[in-house]
């Protein structure tokens, strides 16, 4: 059960440690033998179905996704919002430049 905010701490540091899962130019991100093993390693550590952890990651990685839009987004001139960050912002930080480079290749080939 992920209803803890802790949970959701511990799968992103453990997911932190592997960056063939995030990190697209990283030599083993494709390759699904060691994208299964990682996942199963963190599901063991978890002690939770590796589905379980993939959908609680998706979530997460949208949250954190939606909370860079919503910053970027902003104007630089605008009142300050009463909106609190999203408690977990801080602790996916290390995904950021990942998602911009991410839609950068991706924006860059629709493009083309």
């Amino acid at each position: 059960n992920f209803t803890m905010a802790c949970d959701g701490e511990i799968l992103i540091s453990l997911i932190e440690k592997r960056p063939s899962i995030y990190d697209y130019k990283d030599k083993d991100h494709s390759n699904r033998a060691v994208q299964d093993k990682l996942w199963e390693e963190i599901s063991k550590e978890m002690n939770v179905n590796v589905s379980v952890c993939k959908n609680k990651w998706t979530s997460l990685r949208n949250s954190y996704a939606r909370e860079l839009r919503e910053i970027k987004n902003k104007k630089s001139g605008s009142a300050a919002s009463k909106k609190r960050k999203w408690y977990l912002f801080e602790s996916m930080s290390f995904l950021s430049n990942f998602m911009l480079q991410h839609k950068q290749m991706t924006s860059n080939v629709s493009d083309s």
